[in-house]
């Protein structure tokens, strides 16, 4: 059966921040569009966490999606940002940029405190609860973020143990660095709260999700 779709990266989407995300406004908006146009499929490019280059095809997991497509808006909304916090991020959202160009490194530098606050205010039950659920992958990200923030570069310049996967060398990792894994887990988790409202709104029209 032959379908209609168009294809759109979810960074690409209309929205209030200077990156297309995962904003339910800005979703319902397009979702809306593309039923009146008679579309069935959206297709997108991959999420990935931690891409190099901020390239889709460069990402650092199969299974991680990326925090910056998180919207600032329905974080605090959902409780995990304050008023006053949501009001100083835009106040301090990136400006003055050429409309054709994505400011990546003041996306970054302007969003990734702001996500990391709303990890912080997530409760460790929900966090253990999402570990155990994805149990496969979650904890091997977290450390592996966690390791990438002491700046330990390239896994080849990695400790043996780290190196390969030693279990002692893991938990010894995870005890260093508690904080930081359990910032990258909350992440995971918040990311994963807007990708399934996303895909929910998209299920109540009809619509279908294809990956690149």
């Amino acid at each position: 059966m032959r379908r209609s779709g168009v294809l759109l990266p979810l960074t690409s989407l209309p929205g209030p921040e200077p990156v297309g995300c995962l904003d339910r406004r800005a979703l319902g908006t397009f979702l809306d569009m593309l039923v009146a146009g008679g579309f069935q499929t959206w297709q997108i490019l991959p999420v990935p966490a931690e891409s190099r280059g901020d390239c889709p095809y460069a990402g650092n997991s199969a299974f991680a999606i990326d925090p910056l497509l998180m919207s600032i808006d329905d974080l605090a909304e959902d409780g995990f940002l304050d008023a006053s916090r949501r009001r100083r991020a835009w106040a301090d959202v990136p400006r003055n940029h050429p409309e054709d160009e994505v400011p990546w490194p003041a996306v970054h530098a302007w969003k990734r405190p702001i996500l990391e606050e709303a990890a912080r205010a997530v409760d460790r039950r929900f966090v253990d609860a999402f570990l155990e659920v994805e149990h496969s992958w979650a904890l091997d990200w977290a450390l592996w973020w966690a390791l990438m923030r002491t700046g330990s570069g390239l896994w080849k310049s990695w400790p043996g143990g780290l190196r390969d996967h030693d279990p002692e060398a893991l938990r010894a990792l995870l005890a260093a660095h508690p904080d930081d894994v359990g910032i990258a887990v909350a992440l995971q988790f918040l990311v994963q709260r807007q990708w399934d409202r996303m895909r929910a709104m998209m299920r109540a029209r009809g619509l279908s999700l294809m990956g690149d």
